[in-house]
């Protein structure tokens, strides 16, 4: 009618916005334009707004992700739970821009300015994250794992699934090498657990009172006899565990669960460690039959993601009741306690990367 093509005349002269517009339904303005002045009634229906002429399957949000569940059935679970999370983030926090019900977007009309306001109000708080407090700022280490769920979900939308045309993670890729070399600084700022903290913490019969569970009591021994990450421990399978024929016993830290590519690697068990009764603890476990190093944790949705929930937790809460208190003092400590000490007695930088998984 006329009335509407006056309208559409009037936006044109506003250029200001046409860049809105285009986000909005993923087409050129002009194209949108004529799609909007078209004679075919199925032009102007929801089922056709925003549908580009160059991508091969539009699909929402919720379609992707179950397609993307169907094409990813390598993945570990805890890592699909972990980027389909995010993504849902993602949806909720746009969703409060809208008045939509059950909003669910097409993928291509997610752009970068969407990622960058879900991932300014992560890091100022805003957004629930797991059991966090909905105004709790995340960390470095939180964000660059949402990231990169994200990026790695729409580069597979884009190959794979020929649902959008680029990633918009992509375009962030200079704001992800700040986080990563913030990550970095916060890594390094954990202090080394002293003598008189480590005597404290393994006082043997407050350690044993409060660690009565074999993973709450074998995780921080481990950890400061190899300086291993939490995470890789409660993680370990039986089979990583061996003896060499010369004697030696060793485990292995998959490249799956471990932090990086320098992380994947082989540690000898130290003798004290043996001396405490791990490597009996690992038999006895193994002549059960059992898969995993710690088999009484249940596989659960909150440890597919968060394996090493109910260690980290109970121990914070012990290094608290045990008076110790200082910033920076958690279980990652007793990584940053054996690097030192490695430092100290003089061990050569290689074989002190090697043991640890840093970068060489």
């Amino acid at each position: 009618s006329a009335p509407w093509t006056a309208g559409l005349n009037e936006l044109k002269s506003r250029p200001g916005l046409h860049k809105p517009i285009q986000e909005l339904s993923g087409m050129p303005w002009e194209q949108f334009r004529e799609l909007l002045l078209s004679p075919n009634p199925i032009c102007t229906s929801n089922a056709y707004l925003g549908m580009p002429h160059d991508i091969d399957q539009p699909m929402r949000v919720s379609q992707a992700i179950e397609m993307y569940k169907r094409s990813t059935v390598e993945l570990r679970p805890r890592t699909l739970t972990a980027r389909i999370r995010a993504l849902k983030e993602l949806v909720a926090h746009m969703a409060q821009g809208t008045s939509e019900p059950n909003y669910d977007p097409w993928l291509h009309q997610i752009a970068p300015h969407h990622l960058t306001s879900y991932f300014n109000t992560l890091v100022h708080g805003g957004v629930r994250v797991r059991n966090s407090a909905a105004n709790d700022p995340v960390s470095p280490k939180t964000l660059e794992a949402r990231m990169s769920h994200i990026s790695t979900f729409f580069e597979w939308a884009r190959r794979e699934a020929n649902a959008c045309k680029t990633n918009p993670a992509a375009e962030l890729a200079e704001r992800r090498r700040r986080n990563r070399i913030q990550m970095s600084k916060e890594d390094e700022s954990y202090p080394p657990f002293t003598n008189a903290h480590l005597r404290s913490i393994f006082d043997p019969v407050a350690y044993l009172e409060a660690h009565c569970k074999a993973d709450l009591f074998w995780v921080p021994l481990v950890s400061a006899h190899l300086g291993m990450r939490i995470s890789e421990i409660v993680t370990l399978s039986i089979d990583a565990i061996t003896q060499s024929d010369s004697g030696i016993w060793s485990l292995r830290v998959a490249r799956e669960n471990a932090k990086t590519n320098n992380s994947a690697r082989r540690i000898p068990i130290s003798e004290k460690l043996i001396e405490l009764g791990f490597i009996k603890y690992v038999e006895h476990v193994r002549s059960l039959g059992a898969k995993r190093l710690f088999p009484h944790r249940n596989e659960t949705a909150t440890f597919l993601i968060m394996p090493y929930k109910a260690c980290g937790e109970t121990f914070s809460k012990y290094l608290v009741a045990r008076g110790i208190k200082e910033d920076g003092l958690v279980f990652h400590s007793f990584r940053h306690t054996v690097i030192s000490e490695m430092s100290t007695k003089g061990v050569p930088v290689a074989i002190a990367q090697n043991i640890t998984g840093h970068a060489a």
